[in-house]
């Protein structure tokens, strides 16, 4: 986690576990807010790879499901990188800041996704690296979390997957995307100190909620995570990624591109992810 992000915090009572919040002393209150409420969450528990270099584009275009050329300022999408054989290794939400493409994925698959892509660059002007420290990131959802953005920051997304920069000088910029789902989501990537004063502006009006509350809510808008634990477990469209924009079957060859396409143009896909509910007292 960013060391002043950390600090700042540790000030707001977070309970810190591992380098992520945990919760702000009430966890099952704050799920309840993150499904009925406005609510803030910091977003460390997820990663930031980034990828610079004058053939950056071009090589994440050559190892990723979706069409990388469409990662614009204003534009972020969804995507995956897929083994030889099809099957999901990691899965990003990707956006531009500066001169960087970036990455975001859970904190623990991190390395084991860093190495693999680094496996692929061989001679191209790539350079791939952890950005995980070095911007702070928060989330905001909530009926109300447009206008709390806004209000806060004199401008926001108007549609999923848009993107606006506010601050425009770097690297006092502050990244903002709106997600998708049916409560209104929204991450803001940047330094802690422009963050940090976002945060603090929506104290009065939004609860502060750890990871497991922004957990439910990507659950609930259908967004695809893949973690340790499900590595190689699906192709892309078993997780809905050609429904999300997260594939593209026109920008040509990409690591398991053959199969990827075979199975959307010749296959018959057997499981897709669903939503469903379990009410159960535990």
């Amino acid at each position: 986690m960013n060391a002043e992000w950390n600090t700042f915090l540790e000030q707001a009572d977070a309970s810190l576990e591992h380098g992520r919040v945990a919760h702000f002393g009430q966890p099952e209150t704050e799920l309840g807010a993150a499904l009925a409420g406005d609510v803030r969450c910091d977003l460390s528990h997820l990663g930031l790879i980034a990828a610079r270099g004058p053939d950056a584009e071009t090589f994440l275009q050559g190892q990723l499901t979706c069409d990388v050329r469409q990662i614009a300022p204003d534009r972020s999408l969804p995507g995956a990188h897929c083994t030889p054989k099809g099957r999901v290794f990691a899965s990003f939400r990707l956006f531009r800041r500066g001169e960087a493409v970036y990455l975001e994925l859970p904190r623990e698959l991190l390395e084991p996704a860093l190495s693999r892509l680094r496996k692929y660059v061989l001679r191209t002007r790539t350079m791939l690296e952890d950005a995980s420290d070095a911007l702070a990131r928060m989330g905001v959802a909530g009926s109300n979390a447009a206008a709390l953005v806004g209000a806060a920051l004199g401008a926001v997304p108007k549609l999923t997957h848009n993107v606006i920069t506010v601050n425009a000088t770097y690297p006092d910029s502050v990244t903002v995307i709106r997600l998708p789902g049916p409560i209104p989501r929204f991450e803001l990537h940047g330094a802690a100190r422009e963050l940090s004063a976002v945060w603090n502006t929506l104290a009065p009006n939004v609860t502060p909620v750890g990871a497991e509350p922004w957990r439910l809510l990507d659950i609930l808008a259908g967004t695809p995570t893949i973690y340790p634990e499900t590595i190689e477990a699906f192709v892309p469209q078993m997780l809905n990624l050609d429904l999300l924009d997260g594939i593209s079957f026109h920008k040509g060859c990409y690591v398991g591109q053959e199969i990827v396409a075979r199975t959307h143009y010749l296959g018959k896909l057997k499981r897709r992810m669903y939503l469903a509910r379990v009410d159960s007292p535990a």
